[in-house]
Formats: C-alpha cells, sequence, structure tokens
C-alpha cells in the first residue's frame, strides 16, 4: 500500500499513522496465519508419505520374515538371518507379503488352490478315511496327519491331485477328514504363496530329530543324530468351512458337521479371506 491511501482526503478524513500500522498488523497475522496452515498441511502430508514408505521397510509381513505362532507379544524376524536350529521348539509362521495388501490375481489364486484342492479330494473319494488309507495314506508319528510317501518323494508341491498329506480329526469314534496339507520337498525350501498373505506357510522347530527323510516328512528307519530338526515348510488348505481361514495354520477344530464340508462359493470365499486377512 502507498502512503498516498493514508491520506486520501487530507482536509476532512485525515488517517493517522497508528492507525495504518495498526491495519498493516492485521493483514500480516491474517497472512502468517494463512502461510502457517499451509506449511502444517504440507508437513502432515510429507509426513504421512514417510511414514507409509518407512513402514514397508519394517519387519512386518516382507520378505522372508517369521514369528512364533501362539506368543502374545510377538515379534517378527527375518527367516534369512536366524539360525533355525537355535530357536526355540514351536510353529513358526513365515511369509513374503505384507498383511492386508492383497492382488486380485492373489485372491483368484487363493480361490483356484482352494478349488481345485476341494474338487481333487471329492473325486479322489478322500473324505472318507478308508479310501484315503487305500491309496496309501498313513499315520505319522500318532498324529492327525496321514502321510502319502509316494507323495512326499515326487519332488511336487501345489499339487491337488497328489497333497503330501491329508488331515483326519477322531471324532467320537468317527474319522473326519479336515483338509489337506502342501509340503516343499526340501527344508531349505520357500513355500510358495500364490495367495500372497493369503497363503503364508509356516514350519514346525521339534525338540528331538523327527526322522525326515532327506529333508522331507517321511521315514521307515531309527532316526540318527544327522536327521534334521526343522520340518519343510508346509501350507494347510481345508476342506471344511475353517472358522478362521481356509488356509489357516490353527487345527483347532471343535465338532464337524456335514454342512462343513458345503464348498464355498467364489464370492464368499473372497469375502471371507479378505476379511480374515
Amino acid at each position: 500500500m502507498q502512503k498516498l491511501l493514508l491520506y486520501y482526503d487530507h482536509r476532512f478524513h485525515r488517517k493517522t499513522i497508528f492507525e495504518h500500522n495498526k491495519t498493516l498488523r492485521s493483514m500480516e497475522q491474517s497472512r502468517n496465519k494463512i502461510i502457517l496452515a499451509i506449511l502444517v498441511f504440507l508437513s502432515a502430508t510429507l509426513l504421512s508419505s514417510t511414514l507409509i514408505d518407512t513402514q514397508k521397510d519394517k519387519p512386518n509381513y516382507i520378505s522372508d520374515w517369521a514369528y512364533k505362532i501362539g506368543i502374545e507379544n510377538y515379534t517378527w524376524s527375518a527367516e534369512a538371518h536366524i539360525d533355525k536350529t537355535e530357536l526355540d521348539s514351536g510353529i513358526y509362521l513365515v511369509t513374503k507379503h505384507r498383511k492386508g495388501e492383497v492382488t486380485s490375481k492373489q485372491l483368484d489364486n487363493a480361490w483356484r488352490l482352494y478349488n481345485n484342492t476341494y474338487s481333487a479330494i471329492v473325486s479322489k473319494g478322500w473324505t472318507k478315511f478308508t479310501k484315503a488309507k487305500q491309496d496309501g495314506f498313513i499315520n505319522w508319528r500318532n498324529s492327525i496327519h496321514y502321510v502319502n510317501k509316494d507323495f512326499i518323494l515326487d519332488n511336487k508341491t501345489l499339487d491337488p491331485e497328489r497333497p503330501e498329506s491329508l488331515i483326519y480329526f477322531n471324532q467320537s469314534g468317527e474319522m473326519k477328514l479336515g483338509g489337506a496339507m502342501y509340503l516343499e520337498n526340501d527344508i531349505n525350501k520357500t513355500g510358495k504363496q500364490v495367495g500372497g498373505p493369503l497363503t503364508a506357510w509356516h514350519f514346525h522347530r521339534y525338540e528331538e530329530n523327527r526322522c525326515l527323510a532327506d529333508g522331507k516328512y517321511f521315514i521307515s528307519r531309527e532316526c540318527d543324530s544327522s536327521d534334521p530338526i526343522i520340518s519343510p515348510e508346509m501350507l494347510h488348505v481345508w476342506m471344511i468351512k475353517h472358522p478362521e481361514s481356509q488356509f489357516s495354520t490353527s487345527m483347532w477344530i471343535k465338532n464337524i458337521s456335514r454342512s462343513d464340508y458345503d464348498k464355498i462359493d467364489k464370492l464368499k470365499f473372497k469375502r471371507k479371506e479378505l476379511r480374515n486377512n
């Protein structure tokens, strides 16, 4: 503003320098508030962007990270940087993907794995325990796992026609199928997460040698000190409607009813997996 405006009517409406300075100060304060608001907005935007980028570098659902299942306040550790033989015994979940970030392709792949596994089991007749035994599935260490030696040693995995293990629950004397379990064919291999974070694999660290032939999940001889105490990575695909996910590591299954075997349609499957991811 020019001084001429301060005295626009020199005879009748003369303004004082004091009043003018007061007006200028008020305008300057308003301008400073606007500038401050803009700076705060830009800073917040930059900080948010930085936090997002930083989060991607944290050990949460990124390549080769693991944590022990069942620990209340767990922390992720880099799988590639830990000595598995030094771990406490237990089950460790492993993943290469950030939780919650599921692409449409990964979701489709997850559905395809569930759908193909379900269809193959029905086609093979393995919902009946006796048929599975006839086809070579035998109990492993008095567990709920029934393994097939030929499928374990065929160097294949994620083949719905040849799942390495089937899971059966003894409920009131009746053997009821829970689902299938795929195994990697070497303890040094990482399971392929076809469904991204939806299909996280896990491995076991045992307290003692578990007789794993060539690092696989079956043996018909006595153990010796050279046998590993780490299992290959494995992935569940549930035939029944699992209360968590159709790929859940949890095996805490209560009573299985006939309706639990009803196949989940594609839309409901996708909704369920996204909701539980």
